[in-house]
């Protein structure tokens, strides 16, 4: 299946090969970049695909659980799920945000009842910071939302191809911690 912002440049040449300016399309299931392409177009058409990929998975609808939350204070419930222990600097690092974002939203979190902070009795300069039932019945929400879009999504295919999915989403994702340790 072609990408939607592509649909729209489309024309044929013949039944089996479609030419999009650059891009040649083969059976509508492999894009193919042309040797002459320029770097430009590669990386427009990434971009175009990504876009594509943050709207499906509906990242930009805040309120898509029917839950008063950002998508931002709902990653972080979900990291503090899989990872309790973490340190406010711990959470920025994972999260790729500065320490004073993280504070305040944890602020938020805590105000409004989805964590709860308690005294490290080992070190009381740190805090523990722990999911309420609120907290929980969040991240409950959003994974069972998640799973469940996601298992619709790759029922129909093959488990061949979800693992070149996989490899794809592992490659993309190394490739952009390398660039932004590289600045």
């Amino acid at each position: 299946m072609l990408p939607r912002f592509l649909k729209n440049i489309t024309y044929n040449i013949d039944l089996s090969v479609v030419v999009k300016y650059n891009y040649i399309v083969v059976d509508d299931n492999y894009v193919v970049f042309k040797e002459s392409m320029l770097e430009d177009n590669k990386l427009q058409y990434i971009r175009g695909l990504t876009r594509e990929f943050v709207r499906e998975f509906e990242l930009i609808k805040d309120n898509k659980y029917n839950l008063p939350l950002t998508h931002f204070l709902r990653h972080l419930l979900i990291e503090l799920s899989l990872t309790p222990d973490k340190s406010a600097v711990d959470l920025a690092e994972a999260l790729l945000t500065d320490k004073a974002n993280i504070s305040r939203a944890l602020k938020t979190l805590i105000k409004d009842g989805y964590l709860s902070e308690s005294i490290n009795t080992e070190d009381r300069r740190k805090k523990i910071l722990k999911l309420t039932v609120k907290g929980q019945k969040v991240v409950k929400t959003v994974n069972d939302y998640s799973n469940k879009r996601l298992r619709k999504a790759f029922d129909p295919i093959s488990n061949k191809d979800v693992e070149r999915i996989v490899k794809g989403l592992e490659l993309i994702n190394s490739a952009l911690q390398d660039a932004r340790r590289s600045n």
